[in-house]
């Protein structure tokens, strides 16, 4: 167990202040808490508000050898939160970095600090009145921009894979020393922000899914506003058309019609977004029975797989071709699809009763969701964090916090190929290991890629529930397992499940032992995360 002295803690106040060197019980324990049974305890919290105060930090912790866990917002929920990977350590709480450092809204470009959120960076764009738009965040909105994109997080909209569409670096390397990426590296370069590679090694890769260094500050890319901006939702239950509309969407992503990220989720994934689990109409049953199912399947409009996407569009001619492709490609395979653009909101008192008799379709929520307050054109008011509380028999709280609510919810991420033979073989996988483990098959495709999809597999529950935190980890194991035993390797890694690195290829493990040993010799920082 790591233990700290007074003298220990006066170091680090001598450099962050009384106040932000924290120590209560309280905050710790908080800290300590993910939305799953962990060991791994914090034992101070420090909060630094600048790459100074950090370099300082890591410098006294390399010191004392003290191991060190870095966290942006700490919102990293359903992967582990805030809680130290490798055993007990002292968290360094970026969220003090939270400012705007440039934007141009000529150019598209945004720079912050690791303490922004996407809330705040929402709000700031909006301020601005810009003309621009963030990728939102499939999590919460008080999440930090930067922690998500080194996760290799997704988002929504033509810039989804958030990762690929940022530039330039601020890194805190293990030993203190601040190095700039990318053309950041020459001082005066006018290309710094607009152009990501830069010249000579690119390295700001090895930054993300690591333990290499603290990011402080990056650039990221927005997307322009579409003048015609047209949105659909969707619906099937025939299972043999399944396969056949994931191979036709990959054809419209890969020719670039559907440029935004798009989910198609499944019944169990589709009904969560609605709210807590109807334990009354279940009659107290963990599970739907069959009749349940297809009586909630009709009454919300939500069909066995369910879908959604896009269009980015820049005159009405543009809007109805590609409007034309999508319906051509998809709708053959397809139960229900509805449209919605600028004319239906203008007419969607004339056109409700008819869109709910077509389509089953509640036009209202529709244009809420999809058209007005959508993810799809950078609007995130937190709307999908309501989905976590599926299995909590108390009422989401009007601030969440999943931590200090006792949600129970783990994530397994496998990342399959955007092809609908495996991408049928592995949802009917994935869905069997959580049934048999007496879970939803709760499951989510994320095509944020042409070639790839990232699959959420969603492992809820209730922590409150005596034996459930055991029951969801040996689900969430036998999960990654499985998936990784048939070729469907996970893409983001929970605090529980980093050894499944030791299946990868001993060369590749090697160099990055190489760059750990050369860049951290004492491995105080973040020990465990993304390695062995």
């Amino acid at each position: 167990m790591l233990t700290l002295n007074d003298q220990v803690l006066d170091s680090f106040i001598s450099i962050l202040g009384s106040d932000h060197v924290l120590v209560e019980s309280a905050a710790l324990d908080l800290a300590s808490q993910a939305t799953y049974a962990t060991q791994n305890r914090v034992r101070a919290i420090l909060r630094p508000a600048n790459a100074e105060e950090v370099s300082a930090c890591l410098r006294l912790a390399q010191q004392l050898k003290m191991p060190l866990y870095p966290v942006s917002a700490g919102k990293n929920w359903g992967y582990g939160s805030r809680v130290p990977t490798g055993g007990d350590s002292l968290l360094l709480d970026l969220r003090r970095l939270n400012r705007i450092v440039d934007f141009c809204e000529e150019m598209g470009t945004v720079t912050v600090e690791a303490g922004v959120s996407f809330a705040q960076l929402e709000h700031f764009l909006e301020e601005q009145n810009s003309q621009r738009f963030m990728s939102a965040p499939g999590t919460t909105p008080s999440a930090s921009v930067i922690g998500n994109a080194l996760e290799r997080g997704w988002g929504f909209g033509p810039y989804s894979d958030r990762f690929d569409f940022m530039c330039g670096m601020q890194v805190v390397l293990p030993q203190g020393e601040v190095v700039e990426t990318g053309m950041e590296r020459f001082s005066g370069s006018k290309s710094a922000r607009f152009f990501r590679w830069g010249v000579g090694p690119w390295f700001d890769g090895m930054f993300t899914q690591s333990n290499l260094g603290v990011v402080t500050r990056m650039t990221i890319f927005l997307a322009p506003k579409p003048t015609h901006f047209i949105s659909f939702l969707y619906r099937l239950n025939n299972l043999e058309h399944f396969a056949p509309l994931m191979d036709n969407l990959r054809e419209l992503k890969m020719r670039g019609i559907l440029r935004t990220n798009f989910k198609v989720q499944n019944f169990y994934r589709k009904l969560m977004d609605r709210g807590a689990y109807p334990w009354e109409e279940a009659g107290g049953q963990w599970c739907f029975t069959p009749e349940v199912e297809e009586r909630k399947k009709k009454e919300l409009a939500v069909g066995t797989w369910n879908g959604a996407g896009a269009l980015y569009c820049w005159s009405d001619a543009q809007a109805t071709a590609e409007r034309e492709l999508v319906e051509a490609a998809i709708s053959p395979y397809l139960d229900s699809i509805l449209f919605l653009d600028r004319d239906t909101l203008e007419r969607k008192e004339q056109l409700r009763d008819e869109v709910k008799e077509r389509t089953g379709y509640n036009l209202d929520s529709c244009l809420h969701r999809y058209y007005v307050n959508t993810r799809f054109i950078g609007v995130d008011k937190g709307l999908g964090v309501g989905g976590a509380y599926w299995r909590k028999r108390t009422p989401m709280p009007e601030v969440p916090d999943l931590d200090q609510d006792r949600v129970g919810f783990i994530w397994v991420d496998p990342i399959l190929p955007f092809r609908g033979r495996d991408v049928q073989a592995a949802t009917d996988l994935a869905g069997s290991i959580m049934s048999k483990h007496g879970f939803d098959p709760n499951i989510g495709l994320n095509c944020v890629t042409e070639r790839s999809i990232f699959m959420t597999g969603a492992v809820i529950y209730d922590r409150d529930v005596a034996g459930d935190d055991e029951r969801a980890m040996g689900c969430a194991q036998d999960l990654t397992q499985t998936m990784m035993k048939a070729g469907y390797t996970l893409g983001r890694l929970t605090t529980f499940n980093m050894n499944i690195l030791e299946q990868a290829d001993k060369g590749s493990l090697d160099l990055q032992r190489t760059i750990k040993d050369a860049l951290d010799p004492n491995h105080i920082l973040a020990p465990g995360r993304y390695e062995i």
